[in-house]
Order: structure tokens, then sequence, then C-alpha cells
């Protein structure tokens, strides 16, 4: 407010009522774990709340700190949400990672870290989905049934040659 005049309306956010700016954090920050249960990127939720992604993920950590008082005394923690906002987590390290490894002008070793990284968030996603079952740990026994070298050499010792053959090519 302009102490001068009084009556004249803020200019600036940081001059509203703080009450005012309390309400609308506290519904963005109800948007932002709607957003979040929805699977939706750090990127894609401050998109479409107008916040940076720094914005959105000072939101979520405020979320878990004071999840009691957000959701209430009785609220008890939902393991469906926190293992999709765990996943969602990894998936966006995962596309960071492998859109960072892309860039034009980023060296072999910064690349080669980038990719190490989007490996590791997959490995973590899916270590989380065996741990919950959803995902088998090992798929069983794979059998390939291709022949051996001895198979493969007595086949071609027991072949008829003929050199005139014009079916063989002389790359000689």
């Amino acid at each position: 407010m302009n102490p001068e005049n009084p009556e004249e309306p803020p200019k600036h956010r940081h001059e509203l009522d703080p009450r005012v700016l309390d309400d609308e954090m506290e519904l963005r920050r109800h948007q932002v774990l709607r957003m979040r249960h929805r699977r939706m990127s750090l990127r894609q939720i401050g998109q479409a709340l107008n916040v940076s992604e720094a914005t959105v993920s000072k939101d979520l950590k405020w979320i878990r700190e004071h999840w009691q008082q957000m959701l209430g005394p009785n609220a008890k923690l939902d393991t469906s949400v926190f293992i999709g906002e765990s996943l969602a987590i990894y998936e966006d390290i995962e596309a960071m990672a492998l859109t960072d490894a892309v860039r034009a002008g980023i060296s072999l070793r910064d690349k080669n870290r980038c990719l190490n990284t989007a490996l590791a968030a997959r490995d973590r996603q899916v270590s989380l989905l065996q741990d919950m079952g959803v995902v088998a740990r090992s798929l069983g026994t794979l059998t390939v049934n291709l022949p051996t070298a001895t198979q493969i050499r007595a086949a071609l010792a027991a072949a008829p040659f003929d050199p005139n053959d014009p079916a063989i090519i002389d790359i000689g």
C-alpha cells in the first residue's frame, strides 16, 4: 500500500493482505497435490499453474513436511499415493537426464553421466515396482536353442561342397 494514499490499491503482490496470499498458497498446494497424484511432472504442474518448477518443488516439500496440518489430524499415509509420487519423481529424473543427454554442446563425459542417471532412475522405478509385486523379479529361464560351435563345425564338414557350383561366389 502507498502510505501517502491508503485508498490506492497495492502495486505488488507482497503488499496484499497476508491472509489472501496464504489462501492462494493453500489453494495452489492442494492443486499441486492433486496434479501430482495424477502423475503430472513438475514442469507440467508449473505450466498448468503458471509457476516455476522450483515453486512446485517447494510446495511438494512443504506438503511432505506438513501433510497432517494440510490433510487433518486423522489423515493416514496412503501408500499408493506415496508410491505414485515416488514413481513420478523417478520418471522426472529420467526424462530430464535423457533430455540433457541429447543437448548440443555437451561433453561425452557429461552425456555418459546423464545416461547413467537416467538408467539409475529407471532401475529404482523397476525395483519399487518389484518390491510392490507389480513386476516379477525375474522373467524365468530363457531358453535359446542356438547351435554350439562344435555343432556348426560338424554341419559344415558334413555339407556337400562343389567348387563349380554357380551358387558359390568366389570372393578371392
